[in-house]
């Protein structure tokens, strides 16, 4: 009996395929936890809650945004440059983060390579909505001293 010559590129989609099938075992297999930890409603991992928080803050700070210019033409105009560039950079940083809560609201699951947009991009989205919060509330500490220098 011969012995029969396997190509390399087989072997190594063999190989591929193996290990594909390990990960996915290994990934499947739920890691057990205490008693005490389990939630009473469904799961909701830190990664979830941590696009949550983070969505909803700088949600916060648009909604804040909106307040003070509720016409994109009054915020183009009178907002500060300053102001109106840092809130450009946050709806740029913030865009994949707004992209997976929209799609939970809508009950899809976001694909793993949106996940891991995410993943890169949630702490810059936060340092954007704290800057322009920043901004906003020195703002209106502007806005006061300006009113009480008026009276």
């Amino acid at each position: 009996m011969g012995m029969t010559k396997v190509p390399v590129s087989k072997l190594r989609f063999a190989l591929l395929i193996i290990t594909l099938g390990l990960l996915a075992g290994a990934c499947a297999t739920p890691t057990p936890r205490p008693a005490a930890s389990w939630p009473v409603s469904a799961p909701h991992s830190s990664y979830d809650a941590r696009v949550e928080q983070v969505f909803l803050y700088q949600s916060r700070i648009a909604n804040e945004l909106l307040d003070r210019y509720p016409f994109e033409e009054s915020f183009n105009t009178d907002a500060d440059p300053v102001l109106r560039a840092a809130e450009a950079r946050m709806t740029a940083r913030c865009g994949f983060v707004s992209q997976v809560a929209l799609m939970r609201l809508q009950a899809q699951e976001p694909s793993l390579a949106l996940k891991l947009k995410v993943l890169v991009t949630v702490n810059s989205c936060e340092a954007a909505a704290h800057e322009v919060a920043g901004l906003l509330t020195r703002g209106n500490a502007t806005m006061a001293s300006a009113e009480l220098a008026a009276h």
